[in-house]
């Protein structure tokens, strides 16, 4: 069985999930991702050719992590939906992210916070990812229509 990206991504979610361990992350305290780790040099020569080849963080998906492109797009997301929300979703209960809930149930009926998670801060570090990756890998510079509608992106993640 081919693993993809996005299939271990919800596999790890599902095993953090069902560990409980995400119940005392706070998305919002930072971003970005750590740096890589380069191992430290071996000595002398020889060895046992087990040591892994490239540490860089980068892969052939342009739209990974660690890819100028990928890293463009996250940075545009994760920058801009806490603005767009509060110049957006203003009107209704007074919490811009319960509005935006509604607004996309009222968009569609068959929209549930479980399509990415069932926690409430967990689902919108997920969909800021979802509505990332889709715009990444779709070349989408207008991120706003996604947030408009991220049904779409949802789906295809």
């Amino acid at each position: 069985m081919k693993v993809t990206r996005k299939k271990l991504r919800k596999l790890i979610l599902k095993e953090f999930r069902e560990a409980g361990r995400y119940d005392s992350f706070d998305f919002g305290a930072g971003g970005g991702q750590l740096p890589p780790v380069k191992p430290p040099r071996r000595g002398g020569g020889g060895g046992d050719g087990e040591e892994p080849r490239d540490f860089s963080g980068r892969s052939n998906d342009p739209c990974s992590f660690g890819n100028p492109k990928g890293d463009y797009y996250y940075d545009l997301v994760f920058n801009s939906f806490g603005t767009w929300l509060a110049s957006n979703m203003t009107a209704g209960s007074g919490n811009e992210y319960d509005n935006y809930l509604e607004y996309l149930k009222s968009i569609d009926p068959e929209f549930t916070m479980d399509l990415l998670s069932d926690r409430y801060m967990e689902f919108f570090e997920l969909l800021m990812t979802v509505i990332a990756e889709y715009a990444c890998e779709n070349n989408i510079r207008d991120i706003e229509s996604i947030y408009r509608n991220p049904m779409q992106a949802i789906l295809n993640f």
